[in-house]
């Protein structure tokens, strides 16, 4: 599964285009880590588009799952997220690190962060 090919399955269950995972869209895709943490690991650039709409797309390999989270307008700008330099474009970031483990599911355990618990934005899982 591709992020293009998941968009396309959630824009055709949403029934409108409201996903837009190229360029600079509003959609970031994460696969589960194989590391050290049981985690999906997103990094979010800071700018324009976090003050509109934004969607996660978590991919579960393993399962065959996807789970589509729709993240409200600003809550990012509204959250005291960390912020981080990227120096392949001079651009600042924000990590985020959602666990898959049973007791902490979908919140975000990255060092530092604010522990935000994003299982309420959960808009969706397919099965593929």
């Amino acid at each position: 599964m591709t992020k293009k090919e998941a968009s396309i399955i959630i824009n055709k269950d949403l029934n409108e285009n409201r996903l837009k995972p190229f360029g600079n869209g509003n959609v970031k895709w994460a696969n589960k880590s194989k590391g050290i943490k049981n985690v999906y690991w997103i990094n979010v650039h800071k700018d324009e588009r976090l003050k509109n709409e934004f969607h996660f797309i978590l991919n579960d390999e393993d399962k065959q799952i996807l789970t589509h989270l729709i993240i409200p307008p600003e809550t990012f700008l509204k959250t005291k997220y960390p912020e981080r330099l990227d120096k392949t474009n001079d651009k600042m970031k924000i990590d985020i690190e959602l666990s898959y483990d049973n007791f902490n599911y979908l919140k975000d355990i990255k060092s530092g962060g604010p522990k935000l618990n994003f299982l309420k934005y959960v808009s969706k899982t397919y099965n593929y």
